[in-house]
């Protein structure tokens, strides 16, 4: 029989960077997508016409979609490449965001650690090493919908010593010990 106290519901947040640098997503409209998608090559032979031999894997890729409900310009700021955020001097709480349209543009530049943390349970957080974040505002200004910023983060690979092609991790990303098959 299932065991009932793995059957999980529920909304989530997000912090993206680390330290001074992160910033928090805590309110959302539409659900938080995770999304994988494994692409791979099956290899055939004559003698068994279409049946594959082998599959290999050829690449992994791992989206985040967040529908950002809260519209604070830091926070847009931290999830659109390409923009400078400034600050009124004397009042923090006045400041434009500037968004520019430059072809070319590395996104690399805005890769940062990313950490979804589902609100009932630490052991289904997934830590993403790297992220690229983008955002497409969708704006209705009317009185039947909310103001929703949607943001797309893009997992990259995590080419360290110890941690080649780490794409992210679901659980505890401080727990040590030994591996199982």
């Amino acid at each position: 029989m299932a065991d009932k106290k793995l059957f999980r519901l529920g909304a989530c947040s997000l912090e993206f960077g680390e330290d001074t640098e992160q910033v928090i997503i805590d309110s959302t409209k539409g659900g938080v997508q995770f999304t994988v998608e494994s692409e791979v090559k099956e290899i055939t032979d004559d003698q068994n016409g279409s049946t594959p031999r082998k599959t290999i894997l050829k690449g992994r890729r791992a989206v985040i979609e967040v529908p950002m409900l809260e519209i604070d310009l830091k926070k847009i700021a931290a999830a659109m490449p390409n923009s400078k955020l400034t600050v009124h001097g004397s009042d923090p709480n006045k400041a434009k965001l500037e968004v520019y349209s430059e072809a070319g543009y590395d996104l690399s530049q805005d890769e940062r650690k990313l950490v979804l943390k589902p609100d009932q349970s630490d052991e289904e957080w997934i830590t993403f090493p790297l992220a690229q974040p983008s955002a497409d505002i969708n704006f209705t200004y009317d009185d039947d919908n909310e103001r929703i910023a949607n943001i797309k983060f893009m997992a990259m690979p995590q080419k360290t010593a110890e941690a080649k092609n780490l794409l992210y991790i679901i659980g505890d990303e401080g727990i040590t010990g030994e591996e199982t098959p």
